[in-house]
Formats: structure tokens, sequence, C-alpha cells
């Protein structure tokens, strides 16, 4: 079904299934935002479909990594294993958390490996962000 937004953009009206658990986040914050489920979960969606659609054609890439562990586990044995990626990061110590920022560039495919490699380490948190299109 479609309806039209306040800028008489056309919407689509469909229906999603999520634990109540995050139901209840998402309420918490739309209600701490000051905005609607739709557009929180429009934004979202955007945003996943931008970052994954991405990764379908191959192309010269700039990317930011960034990565939050519980310690230094390996990352550093990763990064030396890099080829044909130019890597530039930031090293953090706070506590007993390890926080690197990662700026990547180079082939695709190599960077999505190196997320995929970053992102199989236990006790890490990996955010990744394309910067092609800002």
């Amino acid at each position: 079904m479609l309806s039209y937004g306040w800028l008489g953009v056309p919407k689509r009206k469909f229906g999603v299934s999520i634990s109540d658990s995050l139901a209840e986040s998402l309420d918490n914050l739309c209600s701490v935002l000051g905005v609607d489920r739709s557009s929180i979960v429009e934004r979202a969606i955007g945003n996943l479909i931008v970052e994954y659609s991405h990764h379908l054609v191959s192309h010269e890439c700039l990317a930011l990594l960034a990565i939050v562990c519980s310690e230094e586990e390996n990352i550093q044995d990763i990064l030396r294993d890099v080829r044909d990626i130019d890597v530039t990061q930031i090293h953090n110590h706070r506590g007993n958390k390890c926080t690197q920022v990662i700026i990547a560039s180079g082939p695709s495919d190599k960077i999505a490996e190196l997320y995929s490699k970053l992102n199989s380490i236990e006790n890490c948190r990996v955010k990744y962000m394309a910067l092609h299109d800002i």
C-alpha cells in the first residue's frame, strides 16, 4: 500500500516482526529522539542498503573501520598481513578497552576481506563506513 510522506515522497507500508526487547528499545529511542518508529526504521534500512550494496561492485575504496575490543586481541597481527591496502590507524587505550580507528584505501574486495577478519575477532565490535559517498 502506498501513501505519501510530508514531502510528497511515496511511502509503502509493510509489517515487520521483531523481538519484544528490540521493539521496546526502538520505542525508547523514538521517545528520546522525538521521532516515530517509521522514521528510524526507514533511515536504518537506508543505511544498511548503502553499506551492503557498496560491496556489490569492485572498485577503489576509501573506508573507515572503528574497532573496540576488550583488549588488544590480534588486530595488529591482522593488520601486518594486509596487502594492497593503504592503512592509517589511530590506537587508544581506556581502562581495559582497546579502540582503533582505521582509514583504509585500496581495492574494495581487499577492504571487505579486512573487515571480515576484524569482525571475526571474539570480544571485538567493528563498525564499517564507506567514505566514497560523503
